[in-house]
């Protein structure tokens, strides 16, 4: 039958190896989640609701005045359709 040897040293490398092995992974897995976190905090995120595009007009109404005024004009079109009213 043959043996295999294996040096002290390697046993204690590899003792050591499994826990190092599962923080590379974890740092690995959080550096993905940031990434992705900023990678999405980046994306231009579009209005759902009526209000929010009148807030949007709000920020544009000084620098872009038609722009915030076409904004409004989609708001009060979404009220109209859906029935409610803010204005």
């Amino acid at each position: 039958m043959a043996q295999i040897l294996v040096p002290v040293q390697s046993q204690a490398f590899a003792a050591a190896q499994a826990p190092l092995v599962r923080l590379v992974g974890w740092l690995v897995d959080q550096w993905q989640a940031a990434m992705k976190a900023a990678k999405s905090s980046l994306q231009p995120r579009e209005p759902r609701t009526a209000e929010e595009l009148i807030e949007w007009a709000g920020r544009y109404e000084a620098t872009q005045p038609s722009y915030a005024a076409d904004l409004r004009a989609a708001a009060v079109r979404a009220q109209q359709i859906s029935g409610s009213r803010y204005i």
